[in-house]
This record gives structure tokens, sequence and C-alpha cells, in this order.
């Protein structure tokens, strides 16, 4: 509302008190993405250099607190975010301030982890924001004007291929179902499987709409904030994939800039690829999904046709 960005906008005039993310010789960045673009796995990789810290989701909406957790339930209104975020980055806010529900960042351990460990990175720190985490409203309402008054680097991490993204989110909630209506193993949800048929029709059509209006949002977020001044930079888990060493060299050197203060020494991406997280990316889309055929026949003389054959599938 008018009133809350007019209230945001008066609090981030505060005077900074120089926290953990806030110091000279200390990089803040954050990972703009969605769901299935290797978010994850970017995250972890970078956490391997010795000169950065990079930190999961902040602003995950918990629907109830996890059975014996300690942690207050966390309702993620833009306030909460917008405080928790100046509490991090400038010092506006301390541990004990109240945020809009009488929820404290002391009781949130995920808030006193993070700075903690980025006390612990010697020249960059960081973590992500989904766009299903809404960022769409702290966005227009804020978060731009705090990334130019702050200085935060901006990463933004795409999927290109939006008919393989849909097979990746399909197949995790394929998977979540079977976890659900067969019961759990140790808590481990379904097993992965590489081969199942896909939703054909107007089903599929709309998924893949969906997936691609997030790239054009993480598009139009990078111009508006190009225009601004900020530090941007997009990648593709295409890329990723196909280039692995010398893209996480290109991300790891724009967080942290042009920082005279990191000494990697000996340090490269060179270890073993993550199989875990890419198994379902290995081979041509043809060769797994069970009813090619069909998929094929749906988005023939559309606008999604050229993802057909754009990982080397056949029709």
């Amino acid at each position: 509302t008018d009133e809350l960005a007019a209230r945001l906008k008066h609090e981030a005039k505060l005077g900074a008190t120089g926290t953990t993310l806030s110091q000279p010789d200390r990089r803040t960045f954050m990972i703009l993405s969605f769901q299935r673009t290797g978010s994850s796995w970017l995250t972890d990789e970078l956490k391997l250099h010795p000169c950065i810290m990079c930190r999961g989701e902040r602003f995950i909406k918990r629907l109830k607190p996890k059975p014996g957790a300690r942690d207050d339930y966390v309702n993620w209104s833009e306030e909460n975010k917008y405080r928790a975020l100046v509490g991090l980055i400038d010092g506006n806010v301390h541990d004990t301030t109240p945020l809009d529900t009488g929820f404290y960042l002391e009781k949130y351990s995920g808030y006193n982890k993070t700075r903690e460990d980025c006390a612990a990175a010697p020249q960059a720190c960081g973590f992500k924001w989904m766009i299903a985490q809404r960022i769409s409203l702290g966005w227009d309402a804020w978060f731009l004007r705090m990334a130019v008054d702050h200085d935060i680097g901006l990463v933004f991490l795409h999927r290109t291929n939006v008919l393989r993204r849909y097979y990746s989110a399909y197949d995790k909630g394929r998977r979540g179902r079977m976890h659900v209506s067969s019961g759990s193993v140790n808590g481990k949800a379904a097993p992965l499987l590489k081969d199942f048929p896909l939703p054909v029709g107007r089903t599929l059509i709309h998924g893949l709409k969906e997936a691609y209006e997030d790239n054009k949002i993480l598009d139009r977020w990078q111009a508006e904030a190009d225009e601004r001044g900020v530090r941007t930079l997009s990648v593709s888990f295409e890329e990723m994939v196909a280039d692995k060493a010398n893209m996480l060299k290109k991300i790891s050197n724009f967080v942290l800039g042009d920082h005279p203060w990191c000494n990697a020494g000996k340090f490269s991406y060179q270890h073993a690829f993550d199989e875990e997280k890419t198994r379902l990316h290995g081979h041509p889309l043809s060769d797994n999904v069970t009813n090619w055929k069909e998929v094929v026949a749906t988005l023939n003389g559309t606008m999604f046709e050229k993802y057909l054959t754009m990982d080397g599938s056949t029709l």
C-alpha cells in the first residue's frame, strides 16, 4: 500500500550502524530466481569459495511451525521482509526489534545463522530470493531502492528451456504426490525416475506460459536495475551445465567485484559434477518422456515449438 511504502521509505533513511553485511570490505549479493533453475546447486557451489558465503532462501513462508521447533510462526509480510533485510544489511533493526506480528528476529534461527555465517565470510555474503516468495511486491515498493543505496549485486538466474523446467517441476510434484499417497521411508520422498509421461493439451501450454513469464519478469527487473546503476549479472542453468567451471568463476568474480582483499589461493571449481542435482538433465526429453509424440503434437505451431529440439530431442 501507499502507506506502507511511505513508512518503509522513511525507515530506509535511518542511520546505519554497520552490521556484519555492511562492512566496507564485504560485498552483499542476492540471487533472484525461481524454482527448478539450479539455484540450490549454485548456492552450494558458491559456498565452496574461500571468500564467499552464500545462504539459501530467506523468505520461505511457513504454514505452521515444525514439530518441536522453538521458532515462532513467521508471516513474511512485506514489512517483515523489509525489516529483516534492513537488520541484516545496515543494522537499523536490532535482534530484539518486534516485527508487525510480534515476531522477534532473535527467535528466528535462520536470521541469526545468516548473520553468523556472513561474519565469517571474508569478502562477500548473500542469499537467494525466489519469485514464489513474492519478490515483485518488495521490488516495486522498496527493494530496488535498497539495492541502489547499499550496492547489492543482483544475480538473475534463468532457465532458458522452459519445457525442461516444466519437466523438472512436474517430476518434483509427481514424486511429492507419490510420497504423500504411499507414505514416506525415513522422511524421504519417492525415488527419482527419469521415464514418465507429461501432461499435454491446455495443461502443458499453461505451465509453459507460466515458466516463460517468470523469465520475462527477471528480464524486466534486470533492465530496471541496470537503469538505476545496480550491479547485475544474468546467467542461465544451461550456461552453468555447459561450462560449469568458467561460469562459476564468472559469477564468483561478479559477487566479489573488484575486491582487493580476496586471496583464494589455488581454489578452482574443478571438482566432480553434482549428479544428484542434475541427473534429470543428462538426456534429451525425447528419451525420457514416455508420451513424447503427444507432447510434440501439443506444442507444434505454438510459441513453445522451438523448445522441443533445444536439448537435442528428436521429433
